[in-house]
């Protein structure tokens, strides 16, 4: 597309995007810098005669009819019944909305009806790419009214002109469109009317987001709403000539179903390649109703392609398949269409993945069978043989490509196989009797896949494709069993491979090795490597408008795990939530996909100290990987001990053992007697017997876990310091305070180099180190650890009891060093903070209980030691 906007263009599609996203729009959209310096001052310029303006708008509004919560702004457009309005929402909450109220003088039976209809099938979607409906109701005078989400955003059509995007750009924007369709088709509801001035694109995190909005004349399709919205619609035309199906221009609607809707989405696609429908809309607004009806009907467009060499333009980027979709798409015989806009989808991901598409031209037997039927008076008789032999020299011509494409396809994968082939014997070789006859024991699993390994660096000639996948699995098997190390070196291999396969440009499959990669350099302690690789994924998934999708729910748990290490609790909360509802509406609540997203977010709930919670998500999980996966699955017994650990925290310490003690078992005989999971339980068993008064038992249980991940993980990971700090505290329990302090300083020191400054680890950290120094009769230090560790907390999100902990322990180290006037506001007000919290753990409420107790109980005592000397003096 050679068209290149003007500084009024853009100016006047800036002015409607959203003030954050006004920068992301220009950057896209200007040619040079200082364009867009010119852009940035004229929209700054015309901000402030808008707020000046606007301070003198009171006077207006009486002219616009009154909605209790909501201040109508100015009009924002009208449609055919109704009149939408830029509003501000002043309750519950102050934000920018649009109002849609029923014109006056429109309110008929008929209309009221549609108008209602379309407020309850705007209720029914949820989805990114549908407008959302807040609110709905009536005005003081009875006018209908509902109040949706103010998209501020230009038409698609536009947006793309503005932007100047090629082919290939325009059509992830497309796929968009497809997602929101068929997530109306998927709450049996039809658009419609589907046109670029119903397709808005706006701005969202520096990228462009589509929106599809109004469903005024929407119909539903199937449940309550499908009476209503056909007797509105009774003997009334419905939409926009140049976009409506053939089927809808029939006045009795009797055919009129979600293909459809594919037939507009066709249109809207060929006016993206092309820049115009493929009927002439004002044409088609000039002609009768008959012949508008007859036009739409029976006239055939031209394919994109030949269109674009009407219009003398360049066509070498549409031929082929995206000439064949769009004419699938615009079918007169709805059974010749796409059913279903997924199959839509599909084919236009195919294209863009370079597959082969399955719309194919139709034959010619029947494009000389359409022509037979409208004109049977110019076919003759001698016609019949020439289309007999136009028909076979067209069929075989196809078949022969078809043939040639399909050997060429069947040879690549033959010789993809035969490697694959290759190595799977000589790994499967090596179980067999004679494959160890040297040791006389057959191969683990864990020799198995390091001699696959071995085998990949050995022999690199496979073809890239066999070999990024083979990589990707030695890498995957390696994260399973959480040997990062080893894992990380496969699976950069693979990224760089699926990089250069794809032109640096990512596909599904690279996200996918990306999402392994990311969780390694997580269990690493490398999180910026780990987060810059998820947002890339992230993008990748957007680009191709594949975020409905499994890939897609793994890499969001894998950013909500990655931002509860960072401290992001609540970026953690809005991944697990979209993560956990994705995966339920794509596997079920029953699979073991969606138990392993209930896993993730009992990870977030136990660490919001909602453990009530992440017990009751636990059990659900395991509930369903009972029923789903072998008893010794890894899955199954992660969330197991997961179970555990939190029954553990909740005070059920009988089961809690029982579940923690079959775990260890099963993850000694899976991975062998030291592992990153193993190390886990180990240290949720030392603190279990801690709090059984076994103290003994679980120092020695805590030394095990510390020095099996040193020795896996070495000192500066952060789980090591985890581990390290729990030491500390059945050690300071035992009244071994120096050792405390020891591992402790170093936990510290590893965090910092591993983790965010303010992450609640090193504040729960600090605080453990002012409780030993107090054992070791240095308040002063200990002083400096509690401030340290409350200050640090106040500046996180952490429930307010965390810092309240470590101001009683300041408070006991102020009053220890004698300021007792400066100690009793810390030790009372810590004391009324963690009574308060029911998710306050036991153990703290106890010992900030204790020292408030304490304080007074020796103030009393040396006042009355005071009042017995003075006594005796006298």
């Amino acid at each position: 597309m050679t068209h290149h906007p003007s500084d009024e263009d853009l100016f006047a599609a800036a002015l409607i995007m959203p003030d954050a996203e006004r920068a992301h729009f220009l950057a896209r959209a200007c040619a040079d810098e200082p364009a867009r310096q010119r852009l940035t001052a004229l929209l700054a310029a015309f901000d402030d005669a808008a707020d000046f303006v606007g301070a003198y708008a009171g006077a207006a509004e009486h002219a616009i009819e009154s909605i209790p919560s909501y201040r109508l702004l100015h009009e924002l457009g009208e449609g055919g019944c109704g009149i939408a309005y830029l509003a501000e929402q002043l309750d519950p909450v102050r934000r920018h909305v649009a109002v849609k109220v029923i014109k006056p003088g429109m309110d008929t039976k008929a209309v009221v009806a549609r108008f209602a209809a379309e407020r309850q099938l705007l209720a029914l979607m949820d989805h990114p790419n549908v407008a959302k409906v807040f609110d709905a109701g009536a005005t003081a005078a009875g006018r209908p009214y509902f109040v949706m989400e103010l998209v501020r955003g230009i038409k698609i059509t536009d947006y793309c002109d503005l932007m100047r995007l090629s082919i290939a750009e325009r059509l992830p924007l497309f796929i968009q469109v497809c997602h929101a369709i068929q997530h109306a088709h998927q709450k049996s509801v039809l658009h419609r009317d589907i046109k670029p001035s119903n397709v808005l694109v706006t701005m969202h995190d520096g990228l462009p987001m589509v929106k599809v909005i109004d469903f005024g004349i929407a119909k539903a399709t199937q449940g309550p709403l499908s009476g209503q919205t056909q007797h509105t619609a009774s003997e009334q035309f419905i939409g926009t000539p140049a976009y409506v199906s053939p089927e809808q221009t029939d006045l009795t609607q009797r055919n009129v179903d979600t293909r459809s809707d594919i037939y507009s989405l066709g249109v809207l696609l060929y006016e993206l390649l092309t820049g115009s429908t493929p009927l002439d809309g004002d044409e088609l607004q000039s002609l009768s109703a008959d012949e508008m009806r007859r036009r739409v009907r029976e006239e055939e467009p031209v394919v994109p392609s030949a269109r674009l060499k009407l219009q003398q333009r360049s066509s070498h980027e549409i031929q082929r398949d995206l000439d064949w979709i769009a004419m699938r798409c615009l079918e007169k015989d709805t059974g010749r269409r796409y059913q279903t806009v997924n199959e839509l989808l599909l084919d236009v991901q195919r294209h863009l993945r370079h597959e082969p598409i399955v719309a194919r031209p139709p034959s010619a037997r029947y494009i000389v069978a359409k022509f037979a039927r409208r004109n049977r008076a110019m076919v003759a008789a001698l016609l019949a043989a020439a289309f007999i032999v136009v028909a076979f020299v067209v069929n075989m011509s196809i078949q022969t490509q078809r043939i040639a494409a399909a050997r060429d396809r069947a040879e690549q994968e033959t010789q993809r196989a035969q490697k694959a082939a290759e190595f799977m014997l000589d790994t499967v070789a090596r179980a067999e009797p004679f494959g160890y006859a040297e040791t006389g024991q057959p191969e683990t699993a864990k020799e198995l896949l390091d001699r696959a390994g071995r085998w990949l660096h050995e022999n690199r000639n496979q073809d890239p494709e066999v070999r990024a996948r083979l990589l990707e699995a030695i890498g995957r098997a390696y994260r399973r069993r959480v040997e990062v190390d080893s894992g990380i070196e496969f699976l950069r291999e693979a990224l760089s491979l699926r990089r250069k396969l794809t032109g640096g440009l990512g596909d599904a499959a690279t996200v996918s090795v990306m999402n392994e990669l990311a969780t390694c350099l997580r269990v690493t302690s490398d999180l910026p490597g780990a987060e810059r690789l998820l947002q890339e994924g992230d993008a990748i998934l957007q680009r191709l408008g594949q975020e409905h999708s499994m890939l897609h729910v793994r890499l969001l748990l894998n950013r909500g795990r990655l931002a509860l290490m960072r401290g992001a609790t609540e970026a953690a909360r809005q991944h697990s939530d979209e993560a956990v509802a994705l995966a339920r509406d794509l596997r079920g609540p029953r699979s073991p996909e969606f138990a392993d997203a209930l896993v993730e977010r009992v990870f977030m709930l136990s660490w919001l100290d909602d453990l009530s919670g992440a017990e009751r998500l636990a059990r659900e999980a395991l509930s369903i990987y009972s029923s789903t996966v072998p008893q010794q699955h890894p899955d199954r017994v992660f969330a197991q001990s997961l179970l555990g650990e939190t029954l553990r925290v909740r005070g059920k310490l009988e089961e809690a053992f029982a579940l923690l003690s079959f775990s260890l078992n099963a993850t000694r005989r899976m991975y062998g007697d030291s592992s990153r999971q193993g190390a886990d339980i180990l240290d949720s068993l030392a603190r279990l017997e801690s709090s059984r008064g076994r103290l003994a038992e679980a120092e020695e249980l805590s030394r095990q876990s510390v020095q099996m991940l040193l020795q896996i993980a070495g000192t500066d990971n952060s789980k090591t310091a985890y581990y390290r700090t729990s030491l500390a505290m059945i050690q300071s329990a035992r009244g071994e305070y120096a050792e405390a302090e020891a591992q402790l300083r170093a936990a510290l020191a590893t965090f910092a180099k591993t983790l965010q400054p303010d992450h609640p680890y090193a504040a729960s950290t600090e605080y453990r180190l002012g409780e030993a120094l107090l054992g070791l009769r240095r308040p002063k230090d200990a002083e400096a650890a509690f401030r340290a560790s409350m200050q640090r907390l106040q500046r996180t999100t952490q429930p307010a009891w965390w810092a309240a902990r470590s101001a009683s322990g300041l408070g006991e180290a102020l009053y220890r060093q004698g300021r007792t006037r400066e100690a009793e506001p810390y030790l009372v007000q810590s004391d009324r903070i963690v009574a308060a919290d029911p998710n306050a753990d036991e153990e703290s409420r106890v010992a900030v209980r204790e020292r408030v107790a304490r304080f007074y109980a020796e103030r009393e005592r040396n006042r009355d030691e005071m009042q017995l000397a003075s006594g005796g003096s006298r």
